[in-house]
């Protein structure tokens, strides 16, 4: 359906590569022709670098960057220029990454103690410091987290199979208990 702004939220994170790239087209296609605009949140970079003319960062304190052109933002031309060993396969990959160490060493600069050190070991590290009680969070939660085990058919079946029981236990004590009953009346006439 013909659009001029449309919001795209995660939504290649389940497409193939092929079904990606045809989306991307599409959009490409729409952008061109109808003069439309396409904004898109992704954790995925490659084939952003071959569709996407601007950005903009999230940023830690959850407010985002302004908008950047990417043939003129000097940081993502940087990236491009580089060679050799140097050379990043997937630029905006590349740019995203340095954009958050970058505001990881300025917002957070107690964390990172060395000029080599990779993102992903500060992060972990840091959530190493969480409080000693947080560790106990999974167990608090209960079945609230969303996780299930891969035996939950299993134990969903054997509580049914109790419930079922316990129904079938009470409906033959009850039948004995009416059986008895008629048979007493009986026992006490032939008594007499």
């Amino acid at each position: 359906r013909p659009f001029k702004f449309v919001v795209i939220d995660e939504f290649t994170a389940d497409l193939d590569i092929f079904s990606r790239k045809r989306l991307f087209d599409y959009l490409t296609k729409e952008c061109d022709e109808r003069g439309a605009s396409v904004l898109y949140t992704t954790h995925i970079f490659d084939q952003a670098d071959s569709w996407a003319t601007h950005i903009c960062f999230m940023q830690l304190n959850k407010i985002l960057s302004p908008l950047h052109c990417l043939a003129t933002h000097e940081p993502y031309q940087a990236i491009l220029a580089r060679t050799g060993s140097e050379r990043a396969m997937c630029p905006m990959y590349t740019l995203v990454l340095e954009e958050l160490e970058r505001q990881y060493r300025t917002q957070q600069s107690d964390i990172f103690l060395e000029d080599n050190q990779c993102l992903a070991d500060v992060i972990m590290e840091q959530q190493g410091q969480e409080l000693g009680a947080d560790r106990h969070e999974h167990e608090r939660a209960g079945d609230q987290t969303g996780w299930v085990s891969g035996r939950l058919t299993r134990q969903l079946r054997k509580s049914e199979e109790e419930v079922q029981r316990a129904a079938r236990m009470k409906k033959t004590k009850l039948l004995a208990e009416a059986a008895q009953q008629k048979e007493t009346p009986e026992v006490a006439a032939m008594e007499q």
